[in-house]
């Protein structure tokens, strides 16, 4: 006569640890999936906050350019209503931070009408003409050293454009800043160089 062999019933935990398994690798992965997703979201928005922030800063750039070229002397004073100062506003403290920094910025609407914040500092120690007694401007001095072509650095190449002039390049920053979510705010800055 043949012996029945007890039945221990393994299947059974093995299934439902696998299930288990299952389910905590299905979270896992559905985690991963929203998280993925809310990074691209985020790398989206920047990217778009920023591109803001550019259109502020070629904003300001127009302005400073027209202004140079139409008058450079307006430079040497502060020009509140365009956002432009003529003395650099510092440079100690978190001056992104600090409500004086932003207080004679500029507020425009970029082409969505989103607000865009911004303001031009001329790198000088004061109001004033760049070589005026005491003034110390950050400025670029003309290069003289002559390239393999012939010409001096600094200079043009081209035939029908004018050649550049000894006078030192004063410095200006644009400052541009888009307020985002919860208090956060993209900043961007752009140096800009101009003849003296």
């Amino acid at each position: 006569m043949e012996t029945l062999t007890k039945q221990r019933g393994v299947a059974l935990p093995i299934a439902l640890i696998m299930l288990v398994v299952m389910l905590f690798s299905g979270i896992y992965l559905m985690r991963a999936s929203n998280n993925a997703t809310l990074m691209s979201s985020n790398l989206a928005y920047e990217r778009d906050i920023s591109r803001r922030a550019d259109f502020g800063l070629s904003t300001g750039y127009d302005w400073l350019n027209a202004t140079a070229n139409a008058n450079k002397s307006a430079l040497d004073a502060d020009q509140l209503a365009n956002g432009y100062l003529s003395k650099y506003w510092g440079t100690t403290g978190n001056w992104y931070r600090d409500a004086d920094f932003w207080a004679n910025s500029v507020t425009i609407n970029d082409p969505a009408g989103n607000p865009v914040e911004y303001v031009i500092h001329r790198m000088c120690a004061f109001t004033g003409y760049y070589s005026s007694a005491g003034q110390q401007c950050v400025q670029t001095q003309a290069v003289t050293t002559v390239t393999a072509g012939g010409a001096a650095a600094g200079t043009s190449l081209s035939s029908d454009s004018e050649t550049y002039t000894s006078l030192p390049q004063i410095h200006y920053v644009i400052t541009a800043r888009v307020p985002g979510v919860k208090g956060a705010s993209v900043i961007n800055q752009l140096v800009v160089m101009i003849g003296a």
